[in-house]
């Protein structure tokens, strides 16, 4: 009899206590659009540099710096969700970077040329924009979610000219290197965010995404002798893996709640 009792009072436990657990796991996922503004840091740990003068026409965000972004999340189902992501670029120094090119042309040719050198005026940095699948775990006041975005990241190319004078003579070259027109590149990003509920509409958000691509193209450069007219050509490629990471706090407002 002591047995069955005590059978008896563990079945009523379990049944109990996982009613009052599935209302309260019910009770938190209350939340169906979202929307999320943050401020972060993107820190890359891999550039595109191969030590040539094409390295200084390229300009892609591989330098440690913040920047915002923005996130619409959707919940279709109670634990599935939609989210997409646009994360803004750092501002632009056109001016730092035509300076980059002259110093590269000066220290290679200066010693028997006199260099003048110039960069195609660099465009404006588009965002980087993710789609992607959440999973989410919650409660009352904590939440989790795991994700998998795929999207685009831009990278900005832009012609180069380097104009030589032959010291002590009038023969003149040009070194002339021509992009390829690639604008963006396919990524992959797995993230996590977590944070705390403050309120029913308002969460504090920490989260952490990574991201890879594979840049693939390249640079014509063409060695033009002024005087003899004699080119020379040659193909810079650019094909390597490119990881970064971007931790952001933010602040969570939950749009539309279920009833």
């Amino acid at each position: 009899m002591k047995n069955i009792n005590i059978v008896i009072c563990l079945l009523f436990t379990v049944v109990f206590g996982n009613k009052i657990y599935s209302q309260e796991e019910t009770s938190a996922y209350k939340a169906k659009l979202l929307f999320k503004a943050s401020y972060g840091l993107n820190v890359s740990f891999t550039n595109m540099n191969q030590n040539r003068e094409t390295d200084y026409l390229i300009d892609y965000n591989d330098k440690t710096y913040t920047t915002p972004s923005i996130s619409a999340l959707f919940f279709i189902r109670k634990h599935w969700g939609a989210e997409i992501t646009i994360k803004m670029p750092s501002p632009k120094n056109n001016d730092r970077d035509q300076e980059n090119f002259r110093n590269f042309a000066n220290n290679k040719y200066s010693e028997n040329y006199f260099v003048n050198s110039k960069v195609s005026s660099y465009g404006v940095y588009d965002p980087a924009i993710t789609f992607g699948i959440v999973y989410r775990l919650e409660t009352d006041k904590m939440y989790l979610y795991p994700k998998l975005a795929f999207g685009s990241t831009p990278v900005d190319f832009s012609s180069g000219e380097i104009q030589l004078k032959e010291r002590n003579s009038n023969t003149g070259y040009k070194d002339y290197y021509n992009d390829e027109v690639y604008e963006n590149f396919f990524i992959v990003s797995p993230s996590v965010s977590a944070g705390y509920k403050l309120t029913k509409r308002f969460w504090v958000d920490l989260s952490i995404n990574a991201s890879y691509f594979r840049p693939n193209f390249s640079f014509d450069k063409t060695f033009t002798n002024l005087y003899t007219k004699e080119v020379q050509t040659e193909n810079i490629a650019y094909k390597k893996n490119m990881f970064d990471t971007y931790i952001s706090l933010g602040i969570i407002y939950v749009a539309v709640r279920k009833k």
